[in-house]
């Protein structure tokens, strides 16, 4: 499984692919914040994969979050932001 110790960094492609999916589910800004290592708008992030550009090591980071998160995704629906 991919999780944040994996090295395998998701293509841009496989990135794109898990982020439509979530996107498909309900995926918004707000899950994309408890996932991104830094502040990072969603549009950004995939305007940034869309061009081909090489990913930064935060944009790494958020990818391999966001496929443990689409493998995980029979029960993201219920995941909820927490209060603190």
């Amino acid at each position: 499984m991919i999780g944040d110790g994996d090295p395998r960094t998701p293509t841009a492609r496989e990135a794109l692919t898990t982020f439509h999916e979530l996107e498909w589910l309900g995926f918004s800004q707000q899950h994309f914040d408890e996932l991104a290592p830094v502040p990072m708008h969603i549009r950004s992030y995939v305007s940034s994969l869309d061009r081909g550009r090489t990913a930064t090591h935060e944009m790494a980071i958020t990818m391999r979050r966001m496929t443990k998160l689409r493998e995980l995704r029979y029960g993201w629906s219920s995941w909820t932001r927490s209060s603190g």
